[in-house]
Order: C-alpha cells, then sequence, then structure tokens
C-alpha cells in the first residue's frame, strides 16, 4: 500500500525536479501509477481543470497505450507529444508511457526544446519517484 506521506514527497520533489528544467512554462503535470494511484504538480491550473486533465490522460491511457504496446512491442519507455492552441497561447503535451506509469506534462511551446534535449534525464529521474512510491519507510 501506498502511504500518504510517499506520494506527497514524490509530488514535491517531482514538481521540484520539473520546474527545473521547464521553469515557468511548465502548466501542469499529471503522474498516474499502473495502480490507479495519482501524484499531481503544480499549482498554475486549478484543480478542476486538474481532475479534467487527469481524466482524460486515464482514458488515454486505458486506450493509446494498450493499442500502441501492440504495435510497439515491448518498448520500455515512448513519448507522445501533442500541439495544442488554448487561449491564443500555443502549448504541448507529452505523455511519457512506461510500464509501471504515464506521465503527463503541459507547458508553452517554446518549452519543448526543453523536454526533447532532458528526454532520457527525465525518464530516469521518474523510474526513481515511482519506485519511492511503493517503498516503505
Amino acid at each position: 500500500m501506498v502511504s500518504r506521506e510517499n506520494i506527497d514527497s514524490v509530488r514535491e520533489s517531482m514538481d521540484s525536479f520539473l520546474k527545473s528544467i521547464f521553469g515557468n512554462s511548465l502548466m501542469l503535470w499529471v503522474l498516474v501509477t499502473r495502480e490507479g494511484y495519482e501524484v499531481l504538480g503544480n499549482s498554475n491550473n486549478d484543480v478542476l481543470y486538474k481532475q479534467v486533465m487527469s481524466a482524460t490522460m486515464s482514458y488515454i491511457y486505458v486506450t493509446a497505450h494498450k493499442s500502441l504496446k501492440r504495435f510497439l512491442g515491448n518498448v520500455h519507455v515512448y513519448s507522445v507529444v501533442v500541439n495544442i492552441r488554448h487561449s491564443d497561447k500555443d502549448y504541448s503535451a507529452v505523455v511519457m508511457f512506461h510500464p509501471l506509469f504515464f506521465l503527463v506534462m503541459m507547458f508553452e511551446r517554446e518549452a519543448l526544446c526543453k523536454f526533447t534535449e532532458n528526454e532520457k534525464e527525465i525518464e530516469r529521474a521518474l523510474s526513481s519517484h515511482v519506485g519511492r512510491l511503493f517503498t516503505k519507510k
């Protein structure tokens, strides 16, 4: 069982890590583990918006991940980038699929190069953070 303490700790460290890469460009991130535990971060958006994003991404995980897995086989981690225009601003949404979790990040489009440059580092940090969710203190 995942403790509330672990979830809060991971939320804080993930938020700090992602902000160190994206700065103020990061609008939202949602981490959902395969077991369904959510770790939400970044407060640039209200709670309802995060819930909507989370529900949307859960749907994407159930449909896209399982469909894409058939085509991609046993790929360890892969990312899907979607560009979005909202309220006259350009954003990128990235979904990183991993066997144990998926991560959704939404940031201003100009920051997409930061994701591309740091993708492997983000992947390693995520694996470490997700591992911490399930360790006993």
